[in-house]
């Protein structure tokens, strides 16, 4: 039997799951992912998927009026902690991104799946016969 690639988000990890939307559940989907990504050594720094995710996240960097300087210093992984520290015990900061990101969800959307496109390409390289995204959300 070949063995799945799997990636196993827990939600409570990244953010506040009793006020969940997508663009939340899509961040820590791609804050998860990146953080596999670097743990197999696949590299995501560069292309289209990086330029999405750092745009967005400097977008971010501009709503919380952080200097983006900052950033510029950061990991795409170090920046979406750093990211997920201003905004999960903030609600003011919670509100001005969430209002900010559901307009990009599409685009949140695309970074997710080309991630998991080069992860996938990255698991048949190794032998694995795919990739599997378990993400939960349920809370006691």
């Amino acid at each position: 039997m070949i063995p799945f690639l799997v990636s196993y988000c827990e939600a409570e990890n990244y953010l506040d799951v009793s006020r969940v939307e997508l663009s939340d559940v899509l961040l820590a989907i791609i804050q998860q992912l990146w953080s596999d990504a670097e743990n197999l050594n696949v590299t995501l720094d560069s292309g289209p998927t990086y330029g999405k995710v750092r745009g967005v996240l400097r977008e971010i960097w501009h709503v919380l009026s952080r200097a983006t300087a900052d950033l510029d210093q950061l990991t795409i992984r170090s920046a979406l902690a750093d990211f997920r520290l201003q905004v999960k015990d903030n609600p003011n900061n919670q509100a001005l991104v969430r209002q900010h990101l559901r307009p990009r969800t599409p685009l949140l959307v695309e970074a997710v799946n080309e991630i998991v496109i080069r992860m996938q390409e990255e698991a048949s390289r190794r032998q694995y016969q795919g990739v599997v995204i378990i993400v939960d959300i349920w809370t006691v």
